[in-house]
């Protein structure tokens, strides 16, 4: 999954900082290098991060020692020379190396570099005849285990087709009139890739809402999926969702007052996590925030129902 610039910076700045400051990087598919490693080397501790990432970027900054937690500083003109000579030990493709961006820490520039992963496996070379699937453990780069294989070479098929035909946002009023919480609502339709049954843990569905200029990518406070036959349904808690073919879901996320109807587009993302599978299933999503229109009392009391499957229309 490719990685924005204001997406890698917001990742990396507290990486650095914690690095400064003694603590342990968390990121698993962060590395901290004081300076580029010799090519051979790089190739297969590479190789192992991206096999093990599951269609996830992977991001190396170059410039600080995490040992000694020191920036020590590096240059991005290294890597003219560099990627390609890493290319070279690659038996098929290398992981591509879609960003590199300067960022500065206190005098010193640590450079942050992105790969992507989605042609996985990767397979560096050994010598004339030997060959090797690296594979990232911990802080360490072993080979691949066959079943790790397996799941690498399996991943992307688990990932279903989500198609949004529609969605919107809606506003929930107290009493006096005053917005208290802002719902979106999605209709999606999943096709699966396969016949496997596809799984959605609830714990594992997160959604984002962004407002350039005006709002940065803020969590929506919870999120509830369910199958669309039960949104009418006013017994229905929302749980795990389970299927093994096409279907049609709906889902709402909650978020407060943070946020009004002034026209602007709110850009919304979704990201729901397959069952086995190490890399979600992620919906975007462009609503334009329309002024809404008044209402009446008994408008104002439906917006107010506690009951949240009780059937209304859409209304902006």
């Amino acid at each position: 999954m490719s990685v924005k610039r204001s997406e890698l910076l917001a990742r990396c700045i507290p990486i650095l900082d914690a690095a400064k400051d003694g603590k342990p990087v968390e990121d698993s598919f962060v590395e901290l290098k004081s300076e580029l490693p010799e090519e051979a080397k790089a190739a297969r501790v590479l190789a192992g991060s991206a096999n093990a990432a599951g269609g996830e970027s992977v991001i190396w900054l170059v410039g600080i020692d995490e040992k000694s937690r020191k920036v020590v500083g590096a240059s991005k003109d290294e890597l003219s020379s560099w990627y390609p000579s890493l290319e070279r030990s690659f038996d098929g493709p290398a992981p591509k190396l879609s960003m590199v961006e300067n960022i500065p820490t206190g005098s010193q520039i640590v450079v942050a570099m992105v790969f992507e992963t989605d042609e996985a496996p990767y397979v560096v070379t050994r010598g004339q005849d030997s060959r090797d699937v690296p594979w990232r453990e911990g802080n360490r780069t072993r080979s691949a285990y066959r079943q790790e294989l397996v799941r690498t070479l399996d991943a992307p098929s688990l990932l279903p087709v989500v198609d949004v035909p529609s969605a919107a946002f809606r506003s929930k009023r107290d009493s006096s009139g005053h917005v208290s919480q802002i719902i979106f609502h999605a209709q999606i339709y999943v096709k699966p890739r396969n016949d496997r049954t596809v799984v959605f843990p609830r714990h594992d569905c997160k959604a984002f809402v962004e407002i350039p200029g005006s709002l940065p990518k803020t969590p929506f406070d919870s999120i509830w999926l369910f199958p669309a036959e039960d949104r009418l349904k006013n017994s229905v808690v929302p749980d795990d969702v389970n299927f093994n073919g096409p279907k049609a879901l709906y889902l709402m996320a909650f978020i407060g007052p943070v946020f009004g109807f002034n026209g602007q587009k709110a850009k919304v993302e979704v990201s729901l996590l397959p069952v086995n599978s190490r890399q979600p299933v992620v919906i975007q999503q462009e609503v334009t925030l329309q002024v809404e229109p008044e209402t009446t009392k008994r408008l104002h009391q439906e917006a107010n129902d506690i009951d949240p499957w009780k059937p209304r229309p859409f209304r902006l």
